[in-house]
């Protein structure tokens, strides 16, 4: 898995936008009016003015698994899920709706990859979900044990080539827990469930 290196922001038009639309999401009263923000804004992430910086950041490729979506189309996948958050256990809980515009969280992944992904974004066991409004900072070292393809946990996993093509392997010199995040990411990348 190869970092993502980004450079430059996004369009200042589509951020601004971006920026109103969250700041209505923090002036709302509950999770209901949430909703309708939410709803009403539904297509924004996949405005083409994001979608095709996101795209030129890394070579047209889904983020996850370096490869070129020739059949299916590309999604804005986010991250750190808006909606609700599936559990290693199989349980839910709110999502990071606060991040929901924020072009930080957001992933270019093939259509496969995106759908088998969903809402899954498990924490480590005893480390804490991040809290709403946090910093950045604080969603860093949160504990999540997807892998980040925009920090250097990339290096958890790497290929080796044999007759058949590449294969993921787990990365040589790993500790303990980056090699239960690169096992969980392995196996979900490779449709396994938990």
């Amino acid at each position: 898995m190869r970092k993502v290196i980004v450079t430059g922001t996004p369009p200042a038009d589509w951020i601004a936008e971006a920026d109103a639309i969250t700041a209505q999401l923090q002036g709302a009263p509950d999770e209901a009016a949430r909703k309708i923000i939410l709803d009403e804004h539904e297509g924004f992430w996949r405005d083409a003015r994001i979608r095709n910086w996101l795209m030129g950041q890394f070579a047209n490729k889904c983020w996850y698994t370096e490869a070129e979506e020739s059949i299916s189309p590309i999604h804005v996948d986010h991250f750190r899920p808006k909606g609700r958050v599936k559990n290693l256990d199989g349980s839910y809980e709110s999502g990071y709706w606060w991040l929901t515009f924020n072009w930080k969280n957001y992933v270019i992944a093939g259509h496969l990859i995106n759908s088998k992904k969903s809402d899954v974004f498990p924490i480590i066991a005893g480390e804490q979900r991040a809290a709403v409004n946090c910093s950045e900072m604080l969603l860093k070292l949160e504990g999540a044990v997807l892998i980040d393809p925009l920090t250097d946990q990339t290096r958890l996993i790497s290929y080796d080539r044999d007759d058949d093509g590449c294969v993921a392997v787990l990365a040589g010199g790993i500790d303990e827990l980056e090699q239960f995040k690169a096992e969980k990411n392995y196996r979900n990348f490779r449709f396994e469930s938990y």
